[in-house]
């Protein structure tokens, strides 16, 4: 999901200004990310997402570096 979040950012971008201006565009980016923010914070809030984090070592490993960067 965090590549697709990407993507819009990039996107905006692009069409928010230059020869590639389009503010429709734009306002459908808004749009999208408005509604996988959503979704995320519904995924993020329910049991399955955390059993999966601990039960992937790969997901696992990856979430604490993310959270918890060594100081």
């Amino acid at each position: 999901m965090d590549a697709i979040l990407t993507f819009f950012e990039d996107q905006k971008v692009l069409y928010k200004s230059g020869p590639e201006k389009d503010l429709r565009i734009v306002h459908s980016i808004e749009m999208g990310w408005f509604i996988l923010d959503k979704f995320y914070a519904l995924v993020e809030s329910t049991p399955v997402y955390a059993a999966a984090m601990l039960l992937d070592p790969s997901k696992r490993k990856h979430n604490l570096l993310q959270n918890w960067p060594e100081e």
